[in-house]
C-alpha cells in the first residue's frame, strides 16, 4: 500500500478529510510525502519518498487529473525510476506493491521543510530559468533535484538514498 501523506493545501484540493487516518507502522519506503503549489498560475505537486528522500515533481495538473490522482502518482514513481536507469523488472515489483493509496495528514515535519526546500530550488533555479510556452522538461527537472544534496539528512542525494534502497542496501535514517 503506498501511504501519501499530504500536506493541508493538497488536502483541500483533493477534497478528502485525512484527519482521522493514522498511518499504521509501515515500511517507509513506500511511504511518500506530497505537497501542493502554484507557478504561473498552474497547479505543481512535489512528493518526496520518506525513506530515500527520492522526489519529483508534477507541473501544469488540470482538475481532472486530481480525481484521478492515484494512477497519476503510480505512473509518475515508474516512470521516473525507469528514466534514472532501473531494471524494468524492480520497478515493476516496486509499483506492484504500492498497491492502492491511503491518504494520510502530514506528520513529518523534517520531510515538509527539506520538500519545501525543494520546492524552493524547483521554482528559483528551475522554472525561472527552464520554462519556455509554459512547458518545462520534467525529465531534467526531476533529476536535478535528486542529485541536490539534503543537510539535514546525512548529506545524502535523493538518487544515493533510492540506488541504496532498490539495490538491497539499508539506508538508515537518523533518529
Amino acid at each position: 500500500m503506498l501511504i501519501l501523506e499530504v500536506s493541508k493545501k493538497l488536502e483541500n484540493e483533493l477534497k478528502i478529510n485525512t484527519h482521522n487516518v493514522i498511518p499504521m507502522e509501515e515500511d517507509k519506503f513506500y511511504s511518500w510525502h506530497a505537497n501542493l503549489f502554484m507557478y504561473n498560475r498552474r497547479k505543481c505537486i512535489i512528493f518526496m519518498n520518506d525513506k530515500t528522500r527520492y522526489c519529483f515533481v508534477l507541473y501544469g495538473l488540470k482538475k481532472e487529473q486530481f480525481k484521478n490522482l492515484q494512477s497519476i502518482i503510480t505512473d509518475a514513481i515508474s516512470e521516473n525510476f525507469i528514466i534514472e536507469g532501473f531494471d524494468k523488472e524492480v520497478v515493476d515489483n516496486y509499483v506492484q506493491k504500492l498497491g492502492y493509496v491511503l491518504y494520510s495528514k502530514s506528520n513529518d515535519r523534517v520531510t515538509m521543510g527539506q520538500m519545501s526546500d525543494m520546492e524552493y530550488i524547483t521554482i528559483q533555479s528551475y522554472f525561472k530559468a527552464h520554462i519556455q510556452d509554459d512547458r518545462i522538461n520534467q525529465v531534467e527537472l526531476n533529476k536535478k533535484l535528486n542529485r541536490t544534496i539534503l543537510g539535514k539528512w546525512k548529506y545524502l542525494y535523493g538518487i544515493q538514498g533510492l540506488e541504496e534502497e532498490l539495490a538491497g542496501k539499508k539506508v538508515v535514517m537518523p533518529l
